[in-house]
């Protein structure tokens, strides 16, 4: 994936799965999304 040009969209950013997802790709384009704001504030 050439992810240099496509933004990671990662959905239950703020659980286990997702959030591990979003550090591994923490310098990529990322969109974080879960169904609490307040839990995605913390995970980030």
């Amino acid at each position: 994936m050439d992810s240099q040009k496509n933004v990671i969209v990662v959905t239950g950013g703020a659980g286990g799965i997702g959030s591990t997802c979003a550090k591994t790709f923490k310098n990529k384009k990322l969109i974080i999304t879960d169904y609490s704001q307040d839990l995605v504030d913390r995970a980030v």
